[in-house]
């Protein structure tokens, strides 16, 4: 290179030393560090970002999680403690029950009884929100006295497939209600006296 095209600055013993390749190598050193400066920043508002609201949220919803197994915990514990004090009470109900149950042909003719009692004074006539109603009061009260009677007979041989049929078939009406005792009564009288 002739003298006149050269910068004033640049001294010819720089062409080949660190100083004159950073020189030549600046604009890309530049790009270099702008890219880094942006990852670098990108980083940093990630980190920022990650600290400030994901961090937060994540712990405020294992807090969530663990008070809800807390919870749940308790509950289950509570109802495990239910569990055991009414095992204990049927325990106790079946060798009092076992003592001085009266026998089966008389459990059976007092529900029977009972439920011919109870729907004496029904009226075929009822609307079906009275009829409703009043099949509903049955079941609360016989329900499942019925349907243990109904085992108890069939397990002493007393089978009667119109009660099986009133039973699994029910039409919550009055006509059904009525089958029940009257299939009851006639099994009940079947059974031996003691």
């Amino acid at each position: 290179m002739s003298g006149k095209n050269r910068i004033p600055s640049e001294r010819p013993e720089d062409d080949h030393s660190f100083i004159g390749m950073l020189k030549r190598g600046w604009p890309q050193v530049k790009r270099l560090l702008f890219h880094f400066g942006c990852v670098a920043v990108g980083a940093l508002v990630t980190i920022f970002m990650y600290d400030k609201f994901i961090i937060p949220g994540k712990d405020a919803e294992l807090s969530q999680k663990n008070e809800t197994i807390r919870t749940v915990s308790e509950e289950r514990d509570r109802a495990n403690r239910e569990n055991g004090q009414l095992t204990k009470q049927v325990d106790q109900l079946r060798i009092y029950r076992g003592q001085d149950a009266p026998p089966l042909k008389r459990k059976a003719l007092i529900l029977a009884q009972q439920i011919q009692d109870f729907t004496k004074d029904w009226r075929d006539t009822d609307s079906p929100e009275v009829q409703n109603e009043t099949v509903f009061k049955y079941l609360t009260r016989f329900g499942l006295r019925a349907q243990i009677i109904r085992d108890d007979l069939d397990q002493n041989g007393q089978l009667s497939e119109a009660l099986d049929n009133v039973m699994y078939n029910f039409g919550y009406n009055y006509k059904d209600v009525r089958k029940i005792a009257e299939e009851i009564e006639k099994l009940a009288k079947k059974l031996p006296e003691h």
